[in-house]
């Protein structure tokens, strides 16, 4: 709890054999796409770049995780993840984000690319569309959205 990695070279075992991770910031990216790695719970976790598609591999659960770059952020919530409180500064494709039927909460788009952000029947609550580019498939396939 409250670890800082003031540099972030080999920091992808840091989270490794399943250990829980609170408060931990990674000041830089490189080599983070592990850091999640082997079902571990993760929360409070800061990724100041953006190399971080794999951070939410392999089933984790993530609540309050801050994406600084959207670059290939599009397997984030890939593998089924319940994602809480996940916020993309930027929405380079992030049109997956949502795939596979997961449960998003709280998941704000700062860009309009969101048209199969809800795609595969999944539950989307709390979601704010800053722009409404191609958003007219966003309820379809006959998903429940709130808010």
């Amino acid at each position: 709890m409250g670890v800082y990695f003031m540099s972030g070279y080999d920091v992808s075992h840091a989270a490794a054999n399943n250990q829980s991770i609170m408060g931990v910031y990674f000041m830089s990216g490189y080599d983070v796409s592990h850091a999640a790695a082997n079902n571990q719970s993760i929360m409070g976790v800061y990724f100041m770049s953006g190399h971080v598609s794999h951070a939410a591999a392999n089933n984790q659960s993530i609540m309050g995780v801050y994406f600084m770059s959207g670059y290939d952020v599009s397997h984030a919530a890939a593998n089924n993840q319940s994602i809480m409180g996940m916020y993309f500064m930027s929405v380079y494709d992030v049109s997956h984000a949502a795939a596979n039927n997961q449960s998003i909460m709280g998941v704000y788009f700062m860009s309009g690319h969101v048209s199969h952000a809800a795609a595969n029947n999944q539950s989307i609550m709390g979601m704010y569309f800053m722009s409404g580019y191609d958003v007219s498939h966003a309820a379809a396939n006959n998903q429940s959205i709130h808010g």
